[in-house]
């Protein structure tokens, strides 16, 4: 429900006019992330997979990559509220220059659209990371070690207070186990979990002494979280388990 109440609160705020592009899906740039959008929307809507790839105003900020792929089913980052849908992807802490969205079928890699956006100044990524760590300030973490890590209703944070390139070189971890089997995807069903491992550059800031990465929980419930860090070929540097009540 508090998920729910959340995306209906972003769906409410977005203005037809706003929009940076009007299709199958629009596409708005907001404070804090990039949001798609259908006022009426149907299971068959939102039943082929989306394509997100970011590209950065500095073409060394990912290391070799020109741009960062997002790939993703509606049930990880979406929600239908009374008819609607809404996507919501959060910027990383590197600023964006443009950004390429569509929907593609797995099975037949047929594009179903797509559209390429120059985005329009907004705030630094640092900045709403810097906001995000302040607004946890004086919550409990979920769980207290080398990172502590906070639950809200719609994300897992990874926070340090004194925080340097190398607490955040280590891969994160994040698992997410759903209440329901039949909300993940058929691919992920045996395996009982999404693997939403993520590397710092991507979905993480630092600023002040500190560090904050982010990432967010799928609409459907989710009975518990695995997180931590790791190399790769080497045993977790870290690693706990969060149930959640959702």
């Amino acid at each position: 429900p508090a998920v729910a109440r959340a995306y209906g609160a972003a769906y409410r705020t977005l203005a037809p006019q706003a929009a940076l592009h009007q299709g199958p899906f629009d596409v708005y740039a907001t404070r804090s992330a990039m949001i798609l959008a259908k006022a009426s929307c149907t299971e068959a809507d939102a039943a082929s997979r989306f394509t997100l790839r970011m590209d950065p105003v500095d073409p060394r900020t990912l290391h070799g990559r020109s741009f960062a792929p997002v790939d993703f089913p509606f049930v990880a980052r979406g929600m239908r509220v009374a008819g609607a849908c809404l996507i919501a992807v959060p910027w990383p802490a590197w600023p964006v220059r443009s950004l390429t969205v569509g929907q593609r079928r797995p099975e037949t890699e047929r594009t179903l659209w797509q559209v390429d956006l120059q985005l329009p100044p907004v705030p630094r990524g640092v900045d709403v990371y810097r906001a995000a760590y302040r607004a946890l300030a004086d919550a409990a973490p979920a769980h207290r070690g080398s990172f502590d890590v906070y639950v809200t209703a719609t994300a897992v944070a990874f926070a340090k207070a004194s925080c340097t390139a190398v607490d955040t070189a280590p891969k994160f971890i994040l698992h997410i186990v759903p209440v329901r089997a039949r909300d993940l995807p058929p691919a992920r069903r045996r395996a009982g979990f999404v693997n939403r491992d993520f590397e710092f550059a991507w979905q993480g800031a630092h600023f002040d002494g500190a560090c904050l990465a982010r990432a967010a929980l799928p609409a459907y419930p989710v009975a518990r979280v695995r997180v931590g860090q790791f190399r790769p070929g080497a045993d977790p540097l870290w690693l706990a388990e969060i149930p959640l009540a959702r």
